[in-house]
């Protein structure tokens, strides 16, 4: 009987043991999960950062070159200007 009740108090003793590991080892799951969630959710958020910077870059080069076609453009219109000037004055 002795026995039995020894054996029975470790039992009790063990079970409350792996319902603590258990819990821990559920704890320690739930917080790996989390852990990879966030990683997964900062690497977007870098991945969508990267892509916002290129797209500016590439805005930015656009109105670049806008700026060089006006700059060119302007420049035609004065010497087609002056052409214009010229041709009035002879006729």
């Amino acid at each position: 009987m002795k026995t039995r009740l020894l054996s029975g108090q470790t039992l009790g003793t063990t079970s409350e043991y792996d319902d603590e590991e258990e819990q821990r080892l559920t704890e320690e799951a739930e917080r790996t999960a989390a852990q990879k969630s966030l990683q997964r959710e900062l690497q977007f958020e870098q991945e969508m950062l990267l892509e916002r910077e290129q797209r500016i870059r590439q805005i930015e080069g656009d109105v670049l070159d806008v700026n060089e076609i006006m700059r060119e453009l302007g420049a035609m219109i004065h010497e087609q200007a002056d052409t214009i000037s010229k041709w009035k004055r002879c006729i």
